[in-house]
């Protein structure tokens, strides 16, 4: 078999800059000219910092000549943003909130930076996020025994998940050393709970992230809510709407010379008593006519009445006392429904 190499068409397929490096002339698939130009300059800056430069990853970019009594302005800024919550769940039995979460992070490697006039002014590039570090971020309200997203782990959060963990993650890297991460995640959190009020009560809970393993003194974490669409808000469920959405940065001291800092997304919500009624069953169980007074208009009976209702406050799982499925108490010890019949004389009620 012999091959054929046309030099006239190879001609206009490479270019040769005059930095001597070789561009290739997109326009051949007819594409625009700018067009052409712009993937070229593109894959100049990505030669220029991750093969001239000998770029690491495995390399934090910290200032560990920072003291302890380090100025916010000096350290290392890290934001963590959450772009979108969706409430998936609420348990009151479990007392955790199951949410998908798209969390953002934003930070400067000035490793990455460069000068845009080189590059005939390119201000940004997309680029596969395993090539850059990564912060790690800690979300404080998760277990540690479930992981599949290694940037984000958490300590009041019972699980953690990465909704596309195989997808094709990109990140936007700009002319500056800014790097823009964007996961969407699954986060099952730990939510403490009061229900006296049910079914018209409120819930308040939250999702933390910090770091603990850079110092404290090294990084300033910095907390922001839907940067990308303002006026963007929370989206409940059939059962829960989110009347309030806050963050916080809470500083603990004690924890090292630096303390530690928590970032504190706030997440209040309310119950819809339309959608998650109490159903109370009545069950007359024996009736026996006692009198019917013709003269008095009245019926005198006896009634065996039972009264079926959940209070989800009594609930527990079996599992954790030897398979124990009910119990008898006393009925004063249990809130009770007040249940009227309405052609009894006078306030006289049956319970």
């Amino acid at each position: 078999m012999f091959v054929t190499i046309s030099i006239f068409n190879l001609s206009f397929f490479l270019i040769i800059n005059g930095d001597n490096s070789s561009a290739i002339n997109f326009e051949a698939f007819g594409v625009s000219a700018n067009y052409s130009t712009v993937l070229n300059n593109a894959n100049r800056v990505f030669n220029e910092i991750f093969t001239v430069r000998n770029y690491h990853k495995e390399l934090a970019p910290m200032d560990t000549s920072l003291e302890s009594n380090s100025s916010n302005e000096s350290r290392l800024q890290i934001g963590v943003t959450v772009q979108m919550i969706y409430i998936v769940n609420l348990d009151m039995a479990q007392q955790n909130l199951l949410t998908y979460v798209e969390l953002e992070l934003i930070w400067q490697d000035v490793r990455l930076a460069w000068e845009p006039e080189n590059f005939e002014k390119v201000p940004t590039i997309w680029i596969h996020c395993d090539q850059v570090w990564a912060p790690e971020n800690i979300a404080e309200n998760v277990s540690r025994e479930k992981f599949s997203f290694s940037n984000v782990k958490t300590e009041n959060v019972i699980s953690i998940e990465e909704v596309f963990p195989d997808r094709f993650k990109q990140c936007k890297l700009y002319a500056n050393g800014t790097v823009h991460y964007d996961t969407i995640l699954l986060i099952q959190s730990v939510c403490s709970m009061n229900i006296e009020r049910f079914p018209f009560d409120q819930q308040k809970c939250s999702l933390q992230f910090t770091s603990q393993i850079y110092d404290m003194n090294l990084i300033n974490a910095r907390g922001e809510l839907f940067t990308k669409q303002p006026g963007v808000t929370p989206q409940g469920n059939a059962e829960w709407s989110v009347v309030n959405c806050t963050v916080e940065k809470i500083h603990y001291t004690g924890y090292s010379s630096a303390g530690m800092d928590l970032i504190a997304f706030w997440l209040t919500l309310k119950r819809e008593p339309k959608k998650s009624r109490l159903q109370i069953e009545i069950t007359i169980q024996l009736l026996y006519i006692f009198n019917l007074d013709m003269a008095q208009q009245y019926l005198s009976t006896y009634i065996e009445l039972a009264l079926t209702w959940q209070d989800v406050r009594l609930a527990w799982k079996p599992e954790n006392f030897d398979e124990v499925s009910t119990i008898w108490v006393h009925c004063d010890q249990v809130w009770t429904p007040e249940n009227i019949v309405d052609n009894v004389c006078q306030n006289l009620a049956l319970l």
